[in-house]
């Protein structure tokens, strides 16, 4: 078929579709045709696999590349990565913290749960062999049926690892340029039927014959698969599913589903080395083949000259018990029947000639010498130290080991910074995935937070309203505490309009990883140890300045959480540092000093002031009690007064009384 310039070129739909995506998937199997060939070739090496030599099969006589690979794998990975997810900004903002927190835990749970670790060491151990690793992401949705339909009732997102072999990428140069990417599948008949439909799955070609079963025996549809391939089309942004012997047209094409921003469902691969000629791996096997295949001769004629090292000789025919004296066990003796030969002969020792083995002992100490500098150079080239693989020399100072292991660490640390970059952007895509999709039902099962709807805020707000409305008019109504902390949080729909929008949540958050190596974390223990004590310093020295004003707070916050974030201390801690404010200012001591006699002068003449208060109120009291006695005396006197005129008067009265008979 000629060159096409535009997809229509291929024919008509929908055979033509078929048959467009045949011819890109060609061109992609043959670029990289040979290497699948070497990567097959490794794997088999790597797993001992017997190999034909000259009609005879062998072994790998020294497999280099399996205890390499094993080196390497904890080097490179060993540490589930934790999911860190941020405000992007340092400011004041309560919601983009919230969906920092139901990102970071939903994707915590998703990492642990379901078997991220297996994912991404599968992808480490095919960029060891073959020198590419591929994982993808997946969403799978649980739903119930309903009335009328049905019904989403949890979801989750996953990490899968692809198979070297079942990846093809569209033949340019950069990642960035790729248009598609393809899965290989092999699904039974029922997984056709179910994924495609009743019409397309049970007319779908199946292969793969079983050997020493018949058809006649058993159905053959039971065991074969059929080939299916899953197209990501980035340009139209679908996935087109075919199958190679299934021309007629395609087996479904859907729509972009995940909706997410690069369209691909899998990060950059990883790969061994940077080739900016194209995208087709560079296995390191490759690159220390042919010292490889010499150490395996080496090993080769070691054994052939081990095996030829034996203690063999003859002796004199005559001598009839010399074939027995090699059989028996220590301190047995065997009688001479014929003394007269071993004297003949001058001993014993005159009757037995050895094979001379001097020679393959000194062959043999100089094959060892060679084979360990070949294991040397290939070590060299692979950039493996002798201490990353528990060897030391005792006569070797400290210092020296330490730059030997400070060397080889850093040849592996753009390996070591590839796996972070692939582990982060896969659980990158696994953010993306969650908040494209995820309700609000499944990330709180997820995280375990609550937060109120709209609805129930509004509802809140207006119970809030109505209780200082008639807290003014003196009836108090207490409303529930929990009222006041919903009231606080944003509700799940100002959440989710976060999550759904792109540009909104990448303004809000940020999401990285920590480290995915042991010897790195707890190097990063020891650097913070070192921080905690640079902290203390660095307060104590920039303490006076910001005292005294010459520098500002806000400046030594600034260097402060520069620092610490380098370490990844903790959203939390990096909270509490923002929240320092500047302390009141420090008085001069003899201010101080002044100030507190003064506050002692005042204290005293506040007693002073409150004792002659004290006795004008008891003056006071005195003389109100002295006038109320003088009343009582005066009012007394009165009275006596009044009885002595009322006794006068009386006395007058009777004496009337008496002298008026008389006059009668």
């Amino acid at each position: 078929m000629d060159q096409l310039t535009k997809p229509e070129d291929a024919g008509k739909p929908p055979d033509g579709i078929v048959s467009r995506w045949l011819l890109e998937l060609a061109l992609a199997d043959k670029k990289e045709k040979d290497w699948r060939k070497d990567t097959q070739r490794i794997i088999d090496i790597f797993r001992a696999e017997s190999k034909k030599t000259d009609g005879k099969e062998t072994n790998t006589a020294f497999n280099i590349l399996w205890s390499n690979v094993e080196t390497l794998r904890p080097a490179l990975y060993n540490s589930l990565p934790t999911p860190d997810v941020r405000r992007r900004f340092r400011d004041q903002d309560p919601l983009g913290k919230e969906v920092a927190e139901i990102l970071e835990r939903a994707l915590s749970f998703s990492v642990e749960n379901y078997d991220f670790d297996c994912a991404l060491g599968g992808a480490v151990l095919d960029r060891l062999l073959g020198g590419r690793g591929v994982a993808r992401v997946r969403y799978v949705p649980y739903f119930q049926p309903i009335e009328g339909g049905e019904e989403i009732v949890y979801q989750e997102v996953k990490v899968e690892l692809v198979d070297w072999d079942d990846f093809r990428v569209s033949p340019v140069t950069k990642w960035s340029e790729a248009t598609w990417i393809a899965y290989r599948h092999r699904p039974t008949r029922k997984e056709c039927v179910e994924q495609f439909g009743e019409e397309i799955g049970n007319e779908i070609p199946l292969s793969g014959d079983i050997e020493g079963v018949s058809d006649k025996d058993v159905d053959l549809s039971v065991f074969k698969r059929a080939e299916v391939w899953e197209i990501l089309d980035k340009q139209d942004r679908q996935t087109v599913w075919i199958c190679p012997q299934y021309k007629r047209q395609p087996l479904k094409i859907e729509p972009d589903k995940l909706k997410l921003e690069q369209f691909f469902d899998c990060p950059r691969p990883l790969y061994a080395a940077d080739d900016t000629h194209g995208l087709t791996p560079v296995p390191d096997f490759k690159l220390y083949e042919t010292l490889a295949n010499e150490l395996d001769r080496v090993t080769e004629r070691i054994k052939r000259i081990i095996k030829a090292i034996k203690v063999v000789g003859v002796y004199a025919g005559n001598v009839t018990e010399i074939s027995a004296l090699y059989e028996q066990d220590d301190n047995k003796l065997i009688p001479a029947s014929d003394m007269a030969a071993f004297l003949e002969k001058g001993g014993l020792g005159n009757a037995i000639w050895m094979a001379p083995v001097e020679d393959h002992v000194k062959v043999l100490m100089q094959l060892y010498q060679y084979r360990e500098s070949v294991k040397a150079a290939i070590w060299e080239i692979t950039g493996i130290a002798d201490v990353m693989r528990g060897v030391s020399n005792a006569q070797e100072t400290l210092g020296a080991q330490q730059i030997k292991a400070n060397w080889g660490t850093m040849r592996i640390q753009r390996s070591q910074k590839e796996v972070q970059r692939f582990a982060r952007d896969l659980i990158c895509l696994m953010a993306e995935v969650i908040a494209n999709h995820f309700n609000e039902r499944t990330l709180s099962m997820m995280t375990g937070l609550q937060y109120p709807t709209a609805m129930e805020k509004q509802q809140i707000a207006m119970l809030q309203q109505q209780a200082q409305q008639m807290a003014q008019t003196g009836q108090q109504i207490e409303l529930p505490p929990e009222f006041a902390e919903m009231a606080a949080k944003p509700s799940w729909d100002e959440i989710m309009a976060v999550l759904r929008d792109d540009l909104l949540r990448s303004y809000k958050v940020d999401i990285e990883t920590d480290s995915t190596i042991s010897a790195q974390l707890q190097m990063e223990q020891e650097n913070i140890t070192e921080l905690l004590a640079g902290v203390v310093q660095f307060a104590q020295g920039i303490g006076p300045l910001v005292m005294q004003g010459i520098m500002p707070i806000e400046a030594a916050k600034s260097m402060l959480l520069a620092a610490v974030r380098r370490f990844k201390l903790g959203s939390e801690v990096e909270d509490e540092l923002d929240k320092i404010q500047m302390p009141p200012p420090r008085e001069d001591p003899q201010a101080q000093i002044e100030k507190a006699k003064l506050q002692l002068k005042e204290k005293e003449t506040e007693s002073k002031l409150a004792i002659e208060q004290q006795k004008m109120q008891h003056e006071d009291a005195r003389f109100g009690a002295e006038m109320q006695m003088e009343g009582q005396r005066m009012a007394h006197e009165e009275r006596m007064q009044e009885g002595e005129l009322l006794k006068q008067r009386g006395a007058i009265i009777a004496q009337q009384q008496k002298s008026r008979p008389a006059e009668l």
